[in-house]
């Protein structure tokens, strides 16, 4: 995701060379494959939270259910997925040349007209679905799931260590659930603090746009946008 994404705005800015100015072909291509790479990272998250669950839930069969091979077969599977959702995308875009108060013109990749009410209606909100709210969702309810599962284990481990008369080892384990719980929660809520404003932004772009009556409001519209890209990142 930082290589395709972060390369192309480090290539522009540092040779003024914008890979999706090149040809009609790099316009789609990257925003293609820009696409894929953002839902991607989420479900190879989400993917290694679920591998966590198992390791947590069934932890003697752990090694078996989650194996190299398995864990490939499965980013393989999510992965093509991605890759065939994302298709429809390709045909959406291309290459325009836009004139200026000048003589020339200036070249920009954005959808083609025809297809620019299914990207206000649908695509964006269905991004946003696919890549921050459902990730989101099992992220957050696994995390709870571990939570208290491991809470579960504390309470057994404490009714154990009574029993026995050995609560020495209890306030350690009890420090370390904490620990555990605060950074699964601040992982789950960093994901969708990092990834659903831009998608959120994408949404309402267009109706944003359409209220711009100043030049400066389209230059804070682009700081906001980059903004919001970067912290995807």
């Amino acid at each position: 995701m930082h290589f395709i994404g972060l390369l192309r705005h480090w290539l522009k800015n540092a040779y003024d060379n914008d890979i999706r100015t090149m040809s009609d072909f790099s316009c789609r291509f990257h925003i293609f494959i820009t696409h894929i790479a953002w839902m991607f990272c989420s479900w190879v998250l989400v993917v290694l939270t679920v591998e966590r669950l198992i390791s947590i839930f069934y932890p003697y069969h752990a090694k078996s259910l989650c194996t190299r091979r398995k864990a490939g077969i499965l980013i393989a599977i999510f992965g093509t997925i991605i890759f065939i959702v994302n298709i429809p995308l390709l045909p959406t875009f291309q290459l325009k040349e836009l004139p200026t108060n000048t003589s020339n013109t200036i070249l920009l990749c954005d959808n083609k007209d025809e297809y620019e009410s299914m990207h206000e209606d649908y695509w964006h909100w269905w991004e946003f679905i696919i890549t921050s709210l459902v990730p989101f969702i099992l992220l957050f309810s696994s995390n709870i799931a571990i939570i208290a599962r491991l809470y579960y284990s504390q309470r057994r481990r404490k009714y154990v260590a009574n029993n026995s008369g050995d609560a020495s080892q209890t306030s350690a384990y009890t420090s370390g659930i904490t620990s555990i719980t605060v950074t699964l929660i601040m992982v789950s809520i960093l994901f969708l603090v990092t990834t659903a404003p831009s998608a959120i932004f994408l949404i309402y772009q267009y109706e944003w746009l359409d209220k711009v009556e100043v030049l400066e409001e389209v230059y804070y519209f682009k700081l906001v946008w980059a903004a919001l890209e970067n912290m995807s990142y």
